[in-house]
Parts: structure tokens; sequence; C-alpha cells
């Protein structure tokens, strides 16, 4: 368990990044990262939780139940299920329904933005490809999600294996 005895008042904030396809866990004590893992690596530590940051891709059903978990794990933190908004942070989002454009990217799209408030680009690149705009303005221009080199090669190798010709002896070559 981490705790300050020199200050009972600093807190503990668990960042909850839950993607597609794994979950992301970072423990924060004021400005430091005092731990990281991913998925169930966190099954094997006790850690004293004052608040949780919750950010998630997947559907409700699916959060509702991660939710759930954290709640009976972190009995006495404060749950905060961050959502895509309008506006925030003086960033405008592009998109007329906000919530169509995913947590991942909106925070990305607003973290940069406070870093640079000139025109940027933000690219994230882990099991998708994304890219969003931001003008000067804070003004959400849009962006693109396109599947990663990974996934791309995935994808077409299932569909070339699954062509009738590699059925026949063929997929040897490949």
């Amino acid at each position: 368990m981490f705790v300050n005895n020199n200050h009972p008042t600093e807190r503990c904030v668990l960042v909850m990044d839950v993607g597609n396809t794994s979950i992301k866990w970072a423990l924060f004590l004021k400005n430091d990262i005092i731990w990281r893992g991913r998925d169930h690596e966190i099954d094997d530590h006790a850690f004293e939780v004052h608040a949780v940051y919750f950010a998630s891709v997947r559907d409700d059903s699916n959060n509702l139940l991660l939710l759930e978990e954290v709640g009976k794990r972190y009995p006495n933190a404060n749950v905060l299920d961050l959502k895509v908004s309008a506006v925030a942070c003086g960033v405008e989002n592009a998109y007329s329904e906000p919530h169509r454009l995913g947590i991942d990217r909106w925070l990305g799209v607003l973290y940069v933005h406070s870093q640079y408030q000139g025109t940027v680009v933000v690219v994230d690149a882990g099991t998708a490809v994304k890219i969003d705009v931001v003008n000067s303005d804070g003004r959400h221009l849009g962006g693109y999600i396109a599947p990663s080199s990974d996934m791309m090669e995935k994808i077409v190798g299932l569909e070339y294996r699954a062509d009738p010709i590699f059925r026949s002896g063929y997929d040897k070559y490949v």
C-alpha cells in the first residue's frame, strides 16, 4: 500500500483506461505515477485509493460491470466516470453527437490542446490509429480512426487464407 506518512492528506488517484482489447491502470500520488499495470495485474495489489478516474470505450453493460467491481474493490473511493461532452476545457467537439467520439480520443484532444494552444494534430497509434485535429481557437475539426498495421495484417491475412485457392494447398507460400 502506498501511504505517505509525512502528508496524510495526500490522495492516491487510480486512472483506468478501458479499451476494447485491454485495461490499463495507473496509480498517481500528486503528479507522480507510483504504479502502473494492465488487465489483471492490479489483482495482486492492495492500494488505498481515494479517487478513480474511469475512461472507457466499451459499451454500457460492460462499463456497468466494471464500475461495480471498482466500487467493491475501492468502496471509499470517489469514482468519476469520464464522458465526452460538446465543450470542455476550452475545446468544442466537432461531433453533432459528442458521445460518438471515443473518450480516449477526447481526452487526448483535451490534453494536447491544454499544452499547445496552436493548431495541433493529435496522433495515437495503439490497437487502432487515431488522428484528430484541433485549431488554435479550440475547435475540434474532426478526426479519423483506422486499424493499426498489426490489426490490418491480421485482417488481410485472414481474408487471404480464406481464399479457395489457398485452401487447396497454395497456403504454404503465404
